[in-house]
């Protein structure tokens, strides 16, 4: 079975603190594989069964996951550049391994195979058993396993190429550590405090990073906009050139293998098993966003145009630059809306803030949340927290929350540990970890997180409860393991805490005073709901209509045209530029594929469940409860459309989003 992680020192000895023990850790995981897969092969196809075949499978591969997650925790986070390295070709050769013994491996089909046909008329089996089944099949056909040989062999190749190619492609992005320099008095509008914590460079000029506290404090307030351009030039510029190569060939590896399995493009096999079904439906769903929201967009721009800040000049075609949209929001809501956003940042210090987050989860889903210190982690800023449903560990969450030179530089919920309930009972807790890049505390002055991070707090710990909490019989469906284009249905619905009146008065507490923010304060931010609706459904229309059409069919792409067309015509007020490369660092195309359309799909369920909760009561535990039982803990278990009509009582509507967006 896959370990079961209930002890301080468990989670410690998991993630290794040495090359040699990374060296160990992968042969081991080829080893325990190895062994696994040769008992399946051995059961004669007449004494097959679902343990000792498919769920056999599901717990070698399990087995697998966990220690390959291990290794892409440690590649992400681990502050030693040498241990990063020894994660990243560790993982590498468990990737190529998973290639030639999971995706493609003949031998494990045919075993599968014959088990589903005899499985067929076994009334014993659930409806999990044969769902995992039947999700099964259909992954291998997708992988080519029914096809002959020499495809077989070509698919195999294309396979571990990709594989290498992303794995490469993030860690570009990540190992990625440029910046530019500016004298001090082009930083105008920075707090004083802001400024000390950046570093000087032999000329003693100020050096701006391109780590997320840095570049969204710089492009909201500075009001220098030479010193804005620079940092947005650097910033856009991430990973590139040196993915571009990567893109293109991940591009040209994908088309040759969904035309090789028989799809018309990758994203038509990119989407064939997901909820959406097709990139058609995709872009339908995309464009009619984008055409509802046509005329909020044009009021918000006439509005922020008609009131530019000083020093912010339109381009000959009245447009945009792109380095002045946030300065220009940011300005706006100053002068006009009375919200400067570093001023309630105050109201939000990191552990306080943690607390409250926990305390709301607490009683909405009636698990406890206990803080513990441990010092045994690769950085002495992770945080150690389990969770608790009454005296049961339901499982651990790991906090790493704060950049540093090579670490992941996005957020993200990692799930190392999956959590599973045996047909007989038995509990294994989850382990996750939670990944961030939050202001870092300066002297005398703790971390003040921005309203954006605290919803992107409350986001990743929606991944990390889904993690905990969706429990089921086999690892290939627990917690997050879902499809694609409903994952960010639970987190997405968990933001939208931070857009409740109680809520906010709940979680604030300024760092100086201790006060909560005031009820004309909240209502000022509250209005701010719809400020930018508008704009936001375009700028993620955008990203998805650039990720389904890099991977429509064509082996070639020329990447940068394809992004200024699309631009081109989803943004009527932006200008474009051509030293704009951030494709570059798009991590989501190598994780996601054409699946970025995923959070404006699942936004529309997240909307709607909120809905429905908030009427119920959002610290109301028997709706939390409700959420639990029919929502997360199924996990994959069952189709994302059973999982919503069970809590819904209905279809879903797609008015509470239209509604969300003041439209």
């Amino acid at each position: 079975m896959i370990p079961r992680i209930t002890t301080a020192q468990q989670v410690s000895d998991l993630f290794v603190t040495t090359t040699q023990a990374i060296d160990a850790l992968s042969k081991k995981a080829l080893e325990q594989a190895l062994q696994g897969l040769d008992q399946i092969y051995q059961v004669l196809e007449s004494e097959q069964t679902f343990d000792n075949t498919a769920r056999a499978l599901d717990t070698v591969g399990t087995r697998f996951m966990i220690h390959s997650a291990v290794l892409q925790t440690i590649e992400m986070v681990h502050p030693d550049d040498t241990m990063r390295n020894a994660a990243h070709h560790a993982t590498l050769k468990l990737q190529q391994f998973a290639v030639d013994n999971f995706s493609q491996n003949q031998k494990l089909y045919s075993a599968l195979k014959s088990y589903n046909q005899k499985a067929q008329a076994d009334t014993a089996l659930t409806s999990e058993q044969r769902y995992f089944l039947q999700e099964e099949i259909d992954a291998y056909k997708r992988n080519g396993l029914h096809l002959d040989n020499q495809t077989q062999d070509r698919l195999k190749n294309i396979q571990k190429e990709l594989g290498e190619r992303a794995l490469t492609f993030d860690r570009n992005i990540s190992q990625d550590t440029r910046s530019t320099a500016v004298p001090k008095q082009d930083l105008t509008g920075l707090s004083e405090d802001f400024i000390l914590g950046l570093s000087e460079d032999f000329d003693r000029n100020v050096i701006l990073g391109t780590d997320y506290p840095t570049y969204f404090n710089v492009m909201e307030n500075c009001s220098v906009e030479e010193t804005r351009k620079k940092l947005w030039q650097t910033f856009v510029n991430r990973a590139y050139p040196t993915n571009e190569e990567e893109l293109a060939q991940i591009i040209a590896l994908r088309d040759e293998w969904a035309h090789a399995v028989g799809y018309n493009s990758f994203a038509h096999l990119d989407t064939a098993n997901q909820m959406v079904q097709n990139p058609e439906k995709a872009e339908a769903f995309l464009y009619e966003l984008i055409e509802r929201c046509k005329e909020k967009v044009a009021q918000e721009m006439n509005e922020l145009k008609s009131n530019l800040p000083e020093g912010v000049m339109l381009t000959a075609e009245g447009k945009f630059n792109p380095w002045d949209m946030a300065y220009v929001k940011s300005s706006y809501k100053k002068k006009y809306l009375a919200i400067d956003e570093a001023e309630i940042a105050q109201y939000f210090p990191l552990e306080h803030t943690l607390d409250m987050l926990l305390s709301i989860y607490s009683e909405f889903l009636g698990v406890t949340f206990k803080k513990e210190h441990l010092n045994t982690l690769w950085h002495e800023h992770v945080e150690y927290i389990t969770v608790y449903n009454g005296q049961t560990l339901l499982g651990t969450l790991l906090l790493d929350l704060f950049p540093r030179p090579g670490k992941f530089t996005h957020a993200c919920y990692m799930g190392v540990v999956p959590t599973i309930t045996t047909v007989s009972g038995d509990y294994y807790p989850a382990l996750g970890v939670v990944i961030a890049n939050f202001p870092r505390p300066l002297p005398g002055v703790p971390s003040l997180l921005q309203r954006n991070d605290v919803i992107t707090f409350f986001h990743e710990f929606g991944h990390a409860l889904h993690g905990l909490l969706g429990s089921t019989e086999l690892g290939a469906f627990s917690g997050t393991n879902v499809k694609r284009d409903f994952v960010e249905m639970p987190s997405q619905m968990l933001e939208e805490w931070m857009w409740d009146a109680q809520m906010l008065k709940r979680i604030s507490k300024h760092n100086k005073t201790g006060e909560q923010l005031s009820d004309e304060l909240i209502e000022r931010i509250l209005k701010l709901k719809n400020f930018d609706s508008g704009y936001w459904v375009q700028r993620q229309a955008y990203y998805s209509l650039l990720s389904l059409e890099l991977f429509k069919a064509g082996a070639y792409k020329n990447v940068s045209e394809v992004a200024h067309t699309i631009f081109n015509q989803t943004f009527d007020d932006v200008a474009y530029y051509s030293e704009n490369h951030d494709y570059a660092s798009f991590g989501h195309l190598t994780g996601y594929g054409a699946k970025y359309y995923g959070y404006l799909w699942s936004k529309v369920f997240a909307l709607d469940m909120f809905d429905t909760i908030k009427a119920m009561g959002l610290t109301n535990s028997k709706a939390g409860k409700k959420y639990i039982d029919t929502v997360l803990k199924p996990g994959g278990s069952k189709h994302p459309d059973e999982l919503l009509k069970a809590f819904l009582g209905r279809e879903p509507r797609t008015e509470p989003f239209f509604k969300n967006l003041g439209i």
